[in-house]
């Protein structure tokens, strides 16, 4: 499953790049979302980030 959430996020990336790019907020947003629903989606299941690491930093 991790790997099909990081192939959906990416997935998802481009198409909030082509969204960005019409200035299609909408279609932005809900990419977006996606994104951070398939980030969540693999944290939970990595589970607990060892400490000192931060999570969600780019």
């Amino acid at each position: 499953p991790a790997d099909l959430h990081r192939r959906a996020h990416a997935l998802a990336g481009r198409a909030l790049v082509v969204a960005a790019s019409r200035a299609d907020t909408t279609a932005a947003i809900l990419a977006a979302e996606r994104m951070d629903a398939h980030t969540a989606a693999l944290a939970a299941t990595a589970g607990p980030a060892p400490s000192g690491q931060l999570v969600g930093a780019h």
